[in-house]
């Protein structure tokens, strides 16, 4: 029968097996009440879950500025610690160059006086 468009087919079935006799107004004003109530029960689901939405992402928001707080404070400690430990190796690896400079012209001048 229709085989190229069957969706068309089949809702040209479902009009010609529907009651040609117009609906009263009683009916109509039903179908659309009833329409109209979904559509007010689906607005209040929505708006029902657009706010647990939004009161789940303050939520996240309120924890990650606390997460963010806590390492930046955690930072600024290792950053303290790790720079006092940066001046100690300064202090030591100048005292040590310092040291060899002395040193080594002194080492090398006895050296010499003594093989000499």
């Amino acid at each position: 029968m229709c085989t190229t468009r069957a969706t068309f087919c089949k809702y040209t079935r479902i009009l010609s097996n529907m009651d040609s006799a117009p609906y009263n107004n009683r009916e109509l004003d039903s179908k659309f009440s009833a329409v109209l109530d979904k559509l007010d029960s689906l607005g209040k689901d929505l708006e029902h879950h657009r706010q647990h939405l939004h009161e789940g992402m303050d939520e996240f928001e309120a924890g990650a500025t606390i997460k963010l707080d806590d390492i930046k404070t955690q930072t600024t400690k290792t950053n303290g610690r790790v720079s006092t430990l940066e001046r100690w190796q300064a202090y030591v690896l100048g005292s040590t160059a310092t040291l060899m400079a002395l040193l080594v012209p002194i080492v090398i001048y006895m050296a010499t006086k003594t093989l000499a």
